[in-house]
């Protein structure tokens, strides 16, 4: 349970407030004005965004990859792919506007004239963007007061859904039906989880003093990365993430190893999938077996962006719980920081 102190401190600090405001950061990021000036249809999306940047682009093309009609492609490396041409859309999100990585990548793309779609808050970015009247998605910082880009992973998803749809790139009725449920939602004053849910401290008590290992649907892939993100940054824990049927041809034994009983905390995030229930049941037979710890987390609410949305705010608030465990800054990224500042 996360103290009463800890609680008034992240009110303080914006923190609440931004996990309660989850559902209407991806509300704004789905009101971008998409427009075209052509019969431009992608044949793949490639989006670079850095660190919590790229997050939302990784849940979203892994939640509907049996939907996707095009590859969507999160490229967060320093090269510009040679493999992107004039049939692709490029889409640059940076929370701040002034990720290096990503103002490179962008004049890369220009150089290219690339059709080109931009997501951030501000800085070098939005300069960017107007002068070269690319088309763009400013971020409202209002809906994030904690000020971390990690927290704001909504506004991305959003966004790209909106990009999907206005191609028609993704099955239409599905997905417009479940953001007009969530259009009818409020979710400012209530979140969807919270720190005295079941899962959450049930999933901390598994992963205090452990090494977390995140094991998902593969749909989910994107979501027990952004479990990972969370934890690493926002819990000082160190986490790791791997998903089904993939990790069934290897992953089994590394676990099998006598020093993993101690020092591995699992965590299983899982939506009803009938191809690979019965992978994922075994796996928690051998984990019994093992006598390794592990915790079940299964998605389930009334839509598929609702359980999505829930998967988010619970990776945030367990993270938040166990940097009170931790006594940890959870907002603070000190060793990121450093790195940034011996970099330039």
């Amino acid at each position: 349970m996360i103290s009463e102190q800890k609680l008034i401190e992240f009110e303080e600090k914006g923190v609440l407030q931004t996990l309660n405001y989850l559902g209407e950061q991806f509300k704004q990021g789905f009101s971008f004005e998409f427009f075209q000036t052509d019969n431009f249809k992608p044949e793949k999306i490639v989006w670079m965004g850095m660190g919590g940047s790229a997050l939302a682009a990784d849940i979203i093309s892994s939640y509907f990859q049996k939907e996707l009609k095009v590859p969507v492609i999160v490229w967060n490396t320093l090269s510009y792919p040679e493999f992107i041409n004039e049939n692709d859309l490029v889409v640059v999100s940076s929370y701040s506007g002034n990720t290096q990585e990503s103002i490179d990548f962008y004049y890369q793309a220009m150089k290219s004239q690339r059709h080109i779609f931009g997501l951030t808050s501000g800085g070098k970015l939005e300069e960017l963007f107007k002068e070269n009247r690319t088309p763009f998605h400013k971020i409202d910082i209002n809906l994030n007061p904690s000020g971390q880009p990690r927290m704001g992973v909504g506004f991305g998803m959003g966004f790209l859904l909106k990009i999907l749809l206005s191609f028609k790139l993704i099955n239409q009725l599905e997905v417009e039906k479940d953001i007009d449920q969530l259009e009818m939602e409020d979710f400012k004053t209530k979140g969807l989880v919270d720190f005295e849910s079941e899962e959450v401290i049930k999933a901390s008590e598994v992963l205090k003093d452990k090494v977390a290992v995140i094991l998902s649907s593969p749909t989910l892939t994107g979501l027990a990365h952004f479990f990972q993100n969370q934890l690493n940054e926002t819990a000082k824990q160190m986490a790791c993430y791997y998903f089904f049927p993939e990790l069934n041809h290897h992953l089994l034994e590394g676990l099998s190893g006598k020093q993993q009983k101690s020092n591995l905390g699992i965590l299983l995030v899982r939506e009803d999938d009938e191809k690979v229930n019965k992978r994922i049941d075994l796996t928690k037979n051998l984990l019994d077996k093992l006598g390794i710890k592990y915790y079940e987390i299964q998605l389930q609410d009334e839509t598929r962006l609702k359980r999505l949305l829930r998967g988010i705010s619970l990776a945030q608030h367990l993270s938040l719980t166990l940097s009170d465990y931790y006594q940890v800054d959870p907002l603070g990224i000190p060793q990121v920081d450093w790195f940034k500042e011996n970099l330039s």
